[in-house]
């Protein structure tokens, strides 16, 4: 899902502890306000991103502190219980807020789409040359037995010669 904030990459969900959060408050306004143990952020997908390498972008839910990588935000609610999951979200207020206001419930960098077009793309190659292999055996197969089926009647035509009707025979002699 795109978020609908300014910027034109997408924007990732990061959870960043309280001293990281400078310089990320232009990109959170509400991000100052909250005062939960975790502070969370929007973090740009550019230069500011340098500072978080090694660190899996995260959401981390102060809530029992369950870390959950970005694009899982949703999926790893079972059976699509969002409302309690935006409660969950709501001891950082802030943050549920921001979701609401951004529009963001999983926030996609684009890069994982891509791979799985390339999959797919991939995926129908493989099956189309299946298909004509399939094709081209079943019609190989054809082709053999109405060979064999015509040789053998050929074959069964001479071993067996069809006698004369008996009748024909008597009125001969």
């Amino acid at each position: 899902m795109r978020s609908e904030c300014s910027g034109a990459h997408g924007y990732q969900f990061v959870c960043i502890n309280r001293k990281d959060v400078q310089g990320f408050n232009h990109l959170l306004p509400e991000a100052k306000t909250t005062d939960p143990p975790a502070q969370c952020g929007l973090v740009c997908r550019s230069s500011q991103r340098r500072r978080f390498r090694g660190v899996k972008t995260v959401f981390n839910c102060s809530f029992g502190k369950t870390l959950l990588p970005t694009n899982s935000l949703v999926k790893a609610v079972p059976n699509g219980e969002r409302d309690a999951y935006a409660r969950v979200l709501a001891v950082q207020g802030a943050l549920l807020s921001a979701i609401c206001r951004l529009n963001i419930w999983v926030v996609s960098t684009g890069r994982r789409r891509r791979r799985r077009r390339r999959r797919r793309r991939r995926n129908r190659r493989r099956r189309r040359r299946r298909r004509r292999r399939r094709r081209r055996r079943r019609r190989r197969r054809r082709r053999r037995r109405r060979r064999r089926n015509r040789r053998r009647r050929r074959r069964r035509r001479m071993v067996h010669p069809r006698l004369p009707d008996p009748s024909i025979l008597r009125r001969m002699h």
